[in-house]
Order: structure tokens, then sequence, then C-alpha cells
């Protein structure tokens, strides 16, 4: 169940109260006291009960809660029970410090003191509820302008109230009405919605995302990037870009005047990143954003507020400035990612960057080829300015790939 950021995995098969109650004494390497929310799962309160038998320290549970709202009151230490946009059948777990995630090596001391620790029976050990204590986290949101939000029955739903009009505002444990994976063929009624001079905003099952629609079109987070960066920030302040954003965005926002970092893709590494660089803004392509100023971590929530004051057809404007054609293509097979740098190197690339894959910049096209974190497969993405130029990008990355695989 452990993933390199999260706990994650179908309940009764790789997620157990049994487990929850040993990863609950490993948790103990990190302090003493816990704030423990939760997104509308079935199984939520009975992983949490037996996470606590094992939790020696202070337990307080502020109930049903977006995954940001515990993140921001994990002063010490916070627990989100969530699976996030995973199919209702999955379980999982975010653990916070100090208002942020852990990092890959804690997440990894964390899984070794859960392997080395002995069984232990899942008791009935609830937390103390404390649910008023989320008002905290409300109260630091920017103030709710206009737009229409659609909380696709998640954790969002703990909050209905803060929304001026909101959709699919009852929890949907089983996600019958509604996918928790917010994105293009799953949100046509706020698509329709915002066809009335309206923008739109749709969260992922625990809210630290959110995607934006305006005039019936589903907008890619980084093109979202760039408008919060060039109406919010300043110029010169430092922006963290996840490594799969387009190199369109990147060379806006670098003409813009900003300093532009390439992160990992991966909300702990984009915000670790922005932590480490002293950064104002941190976003992914899949609408990660994450503003220091806040908390550094991803909140979905917040970045809606900053953007309800958008007049509807600024963002459908804004997103015909990018015009480039991406094509991705996965690939389920393993390669030799040194071999492959070797071999891109040999062309000559403007620009080379290999913290997480490869991307390279051309004249005529821009690659990306990294390996998923979550599936046995190989992304490979071809931007350019045409779709004929992204075309033979992709087929010289699909050329690369096939000599550098391994079996």
């Amino acid at each position: 169940m452990f993933k390199i950021h999260d706990i994650r995995g179908e309940y009764g098969k790789d997620v157990t109260p049994q487990k929850f109650a040993v990863l609950g004494s490993a948790a103990n390497l990190f302090g003493k006291e816990i704030v423990i929310g939760m997104d509308y799962r079935p199984h939520n309160r009975e992983l949490s009960n037996a996470f606590c038998s094992g939790f020696e320290g202070e337990k307080t549970s502020i109930g049903n809660a977006p995954s940001p709202a515990t993140a921001f009151l994990s002063r010490k230490l916070g627990l989100s029970l969530t699976a996030s946009h995973n199919p209702p059948q999955y379980a999982g777990a975010k653990f916070f410090r100090k208002r942020t995630y852990l990092t890959e090596e804690e997440m990894a001391a964390l899984k070794k003191r859960f392997e080395e620790t002995r069984t232990k029976p899942a008791k009935e050990a609830p937390a103390s509820e404390e649910p008023a204590l989320i008002d905290e986290y409300v109260n630091a949101l920017p103030e709710f302008k206009g737009g229409v939000f659609d909380l696709c029955g998640g954790a969002a739903c703990a909050v209905k109230e803060i929304f001026p009009n909101a959709i699919f505002s009852d929890p949907d444990p089983l996600f019958q009405r509604h996918s928790a994976e917010p994105k293009d063929d799953t949100l046509a009624v706020l698509k329709e919605k915002t066809l009335a001079g309206v923008v739109g905003f749709a969260f992922d099952g625990d809210a630290d995302r959110v995607i934006a629609c305006d005039a019936g079109i589903v907008l890619e987070g980084d093109v979202v990037a760039a408008f919060i960066a060039s109406g919010v920030l300043k110029k010169g302040e430092k922006v963290v870009l996840s490594i799969d954003c387009r190199q369109e965005v990147f060379d806006y926002l670098a003409g813009s005047g900003f300093s532009v970092i390439t992160s990992k893709v991966g909300d702990t590494a984009v915000v670790g990143t922005a932590v480490k660089e002293g950064a104002a803004f941190s976003a992914e392509r899949s609408g990660h954003y994450s503003f220091l100023s806040h908390a550094p971590n991803s909140d979905g929530i917040y970045a809606a507020a900053a953007l309800s004051g958008t007049r509807a057809g600024e963002l459908a404007a804004f997103n015909k400035r990018f015009r480039n054609v991406t094509l991705i293509e996965p690939t389920f097979v393993k390669i030799d990612f040194q071999k492959l740098r070797a071999l891109i190197e040999d062309k000559e690339p403007r620009e080379l960057v290999t913290l997480d894959g490869v991307k390279a910049v051309f004249d005529d096209y821009a690659l990306l080829i990294r390996a998923s974190t979550t599936e046995s497969k190989i992304r490979i993405n071809s931007e350019a300015k045409n779709a004929e130029l992204a075309g033979k990008g992709m087929a010289l990355a699909q050329e690369l790939v096939k000599k550098c695989m391994v079996r």
C-alpha cells in the first residue's frame, strides 16, 4: 500500500484496518500530536479508529474535510484519509508535517518502521472530535467572488457552504453520480453552465486539485498556472512548474519576467522544490497549485477562490495564446534512461533536463520521455507549433525508446 508519496490501494486487499493499526504505531516516529481528516469513502472511520489504536499521542479528528484543510491544520502532524480520484473500492492516506508533505525520505522511513513493527490488533480507539477546527482553514481562504463550483461529490462537500454556487454538492462516497476525476469527459454539466457566462471550477476527490472551465472549455493546468502568475504574482518572483508542463508555458512565463524553475512531477516534489527555492507559487499540469504564502501544499479550494473573480471569457481568451500541439503516447515498456540520455545528447538539443526522465528542447519540437510513478509505463510527450512537427518529434522519441528497451 506504500507509494512514493502516500498510502493507497484496494480496501480489504492492500489496505486493511490491521495494517492501519501498524501504520499508526509507525507514525509515532514523527511526533505525539496528530490532526486527522477524511473524505467520504465508506471505510475511513474504521481506518481512522484502527490508526488511532496504534498512534500513542494526542489524536484530534476534524471529521470529513478536504485534504488541504487537514494539511493547513497540521502544524505538527496531519493525516488525510483519502484515495483522491481513485475508484471507490480504493482507500488511502496522505501525511502532512508542519503544513507540508512528508518527503520521499520521510515516507521511506515510515515504511521501514512499518515493516519493523509487529502486527497489532485493530482496536476501537477513536480520536477526540473537533470538527469546528476546520473554520480556521475556511477563514484563511480568499473571498469567493463568483463562479460555479463542481464539488464532484467529494471531500469539498464538507465545506459546501463557502461556495456561492455549487453543483454535485452532496457527498457521493461511491461516486455514482459523478467521477472523482474531473476532466473533459466527466464535466459535461459544468461545461454547459459556463456557456451561460460564468467561470467554472471542479475539484478532485480530496480537493487538493482544481480544474478550471470557461466558455465550455476545460483548461490545462499549466495554462491556468500562467494565468495566475500573470494576474497575481510580481515580476521577478519564482514560479515552479512540473516538468510535464508545456515548453510554451515555460517560455511565456520566462518572457513575462518570472524566474521559472523545473521540478519533477508530483505535488510533493513540486512543493518541495518551491520551498527549497523560495518560490511564491508552484503548479502542475494536472491542476495542483500551491500558494506558498498561504501554506506549502497543493490546495484546489484556495486556487479556486483566488480565481473566482475572473470574468467569463477571460480564461478562454488567455488560452488562445497557447497554440502548440502536444501529442501524448503511453507505452508499457521499461527502458534504460542513461542510454536514452546519451542518444538524445547526440542529437544536440537546445536544452536538456534529466531530473525526471528526459526532456529535450529542439528547434522544431520539445520531447519529454518519463516513467510513470503509478504504473509500469513510459509517457512520451511531443510538443510543437503544429501537428506535423509534433508527429516528427513523436516518431523520433518512439525510435529512441525502442533502442533503449530492456527486458
